[in-house]
């Protein structure tokens, strides 16, 4: 792996010869961690904007937990995808809350999602992840934003929203805001991930950005994926990589132990 560190700043570029080694150790220690959709339990909370509005998220996990995740979806909205990374965050020992940007509607095609994607309220989608980052922080705990695809963006406002409460992002496969004069407003480290097919200018450039105000980030950049090699409803499962998905997850389970603790 060729990796690049500058003070508290890493990128790395994942070789071949680096997932060689990294991946024959992390999939030994990590092949009891199988993700059972069939296990854990997912409840709906209430979620009340400013107005007395209410609207309705999912969560998972014990709700006594001292490290949770706001989980912001991708285009398709709350899909089987998203059911199953609660599950898996569950696992390790997080209290995670799945927002819903789309108001109880998802998509299982392109078309769906895109029109879906468009109709989003920003004001709307803030106020929700304000409302989830208030939820999660009301009992002390140590808060993580991760967001897919579509929700990169979004996970990236809600923690610049709520900068003095989050502890870390995680940013999947999708486009970061580029802004310094807003990125300067971060106080916790960001890890951005995509595949080499997808958007690495963009991820180079946010990291140049990150850099020049003196903002933690690390990106990696997996050969030879494409956009959304996690989620199985994008491009008719065409893009799907089970390995970079595998590396995705061990990557973010490093990042967030790091930054939330065991």
């Amino acid at each position: 792996m060729e990796q690049y560190h500058e003070n508290k700043r890493r990128y790395s570029l994942i070789t071949p010869k680096f997932l060689f080694g990294f991946l024959t150790v992390q999939m030994l220690l990590l092949a009891t961690c199988k993700e059972q959709a069939a296990q854990g339990s997912i409840t709906e909370v209430r979620l009340t904007l400013p107005g007395g509005k209410e609207v309705t998220a999912v969560a998972a996990g014990n709700a006594t937990a001292q490290k949770a995740i706001l989980l912001v979806h991708d285009w398709f909205g709350m899909s089987d995808f998203v059911r199953q990374t609660l599950r898996r965050f569950e696992e390790r020992g997080f209290y995670v809350l799945a927002i819903d940007l789309y108001g109880g509607e998802s998509a299982t095609t392109h078309r769906q999602a895109f029109a879906l994607m468009q109709a989003v309220n920003a004001e709307h989608a803030a106020a929700i992840m304000k409302a989830g980052i208030e939820f999660l922080k009301a009992s002390g705990r140590k808060i993580a934003v991760t967001g897919f695809s579509m929700g990169v963006t979004y996970a990236l406002e809600a923690t610049l929203a709520s900068a003095q409460d989050v502890a870390a992002t995680v940013l999947i496969y999708g486009t970061p805001i580029l802004e310094k004069e807003r990125l300067a407003a971060l106080q916790s480290p960001v890890l951005a991930i995509t595949g080499s097919k997808d958007n690495p200018k963009e991820l180079f450039s946010f990291l140049e950005v990150m850099e020049g105000i003196d903002k933690q980030a690390e990106i990696y950049i997996y050969p030879g994926a494409k956009h959304a090699y996690a989620q199985p409803l994008f491009n008719g499962g065409k893009n799907l990589d089970e390995t970079a998905t595998r590396l995705t997850w061990q990557l973010t389970d490093d990042f967030l132990r790091r930054h939330l603790g065991e």
